[in-house]
């Protein structure tokens, strides 16, 4: 397999997880979701299995529509601001 910066020239290795990998065709691979969004294939198959994550099959394939991968993305809760002390 070709390292993911030659196989996605499009993307500063530095800043990869920054930086969303464009879905090729609209759709995901579990690999490709997992490098795009930084994310385990474990817990990607855990967040479908829950519901929470939406793929469709093609075949044999797993995949994620680009649409589903950003309304996953949306739904994620917010990390609250944390309290600053008064001085």
């Amino acid at each position: 397999m070709r390292s993911p910066a030659l196989r996605w020239p499009c993307v500063d290795a530095r800043t990869m997880n920054a930086q969303k990998i464009a879905a090729p065709f609209g759709a995901y691979s579990i690999d490709d979701f997992a490098r795009a969004y930084g994310h385990g294939r474990s817990t990607i198959y855990r967040e479908i299995g829950a519901g929470n994550l939406r793929a469709v099959k093609s075949g044999g394939r797993t995949m994620i529509l680009a649409r589903d991968a950003e309304a996953w993305a949306n739904a994620l809760p917010a990390i609250p601001p944390k309290a600053t002390v008064a001085a």
